[in-house]
């Protein structure tokens, strides 16, 4: 599996080297194991698709695989 990464606390999330999606910890009949946040983007400029719930580990998370790369858009499939 060529451009692998495991998140940065625990293999809950899949990944390439240019789409990359880490859980959030918001478990529900309609999340199932929780929202998965994709990071999409190998360049500077990365996109966003479904950032989850305002929860700071999460979100800390989501910006700790960011780096230092620009979000060019957040994109939100559902509410």
């Amino acid at each position: 599996m060529s451009g692998l990464r495991i998140p940065l606390d625990g293999p809950d999330g899949s990944g390439t080297a240019n789409a990359f999606a880490i859980l959030a910890p918001n478990p529900s009949a309609m999340t199932l194991e929780g929202t998965n946040t994709w990071v999409v983007g190998g360049g500077e400029e990365t996109l966003v698709v479904d950032p989850g719930p305002e929860d700071e580990a999460h979100l800390r998370r989501v910006a700790a695989h960011l780096g230092e790369r620009r979000v060019r858009a957040v994109l939100l499939t559902h509410g």
